[in-house]
């Protein structure tokens, strides 16, 4: 099973366990965004959670390189890609040489602003 299917799958589940409006809109957004993915192993440290209080989906990157995450929601999707040396302080140089951003248009977005500098870093650099 690819990265992307288990993402997609623990999103099918946490619709279930969660009372998150539109569902199928949720995983049609979800799947739009792993399918977008250009190479599965960019996937590989993602984890996803439901966050109840702004219902959306968080996908995010924790490791000793990254801190990162796109959020979908019904309404907007945000990201930010932080890529350095990660010790999860608001100080780092992970923290503060960010990018980032943020769209819906249309009930689409675009994931090549988020997706360009994750595989540049995780597939060219090899930051896992």
């Amino acid at each position: 099973m690819t990265h992307a299917e288990q993402l997609i799958e623990k999103v099918k589940t946490l619709l279930k366990e969660n009372d998150s409006p539109s569902p199928e809109k949720f995983e049609k957004y979800v799947k739009r965004f792993l399918d977008d993915c250009p190479n599965d192993e960019i996937l590989e440290n993602a984890k996803v959670s439901w966050d109840n209080e702004n219902k959306e989906f968080d996908f995010r990157w924790d490791t000793l390189h990254l801190d990162c995450r796109f959020s979908i929601g019904l309404e907007m999707v945000t990201w930010q890609v932080w890529v350095g040396i990660n010790n999860h302080n608001k100080d780092d140089e992970c923290y503060t040489h960010g990018i980032g951003g943020y769209d819906i248009e249309n009930d689409d977005f675009f994931t090549g602003y988020f997706y360009e500098p994750m595989e540049s870093n995780i597939i060219k650099r090899g930051y896992k």
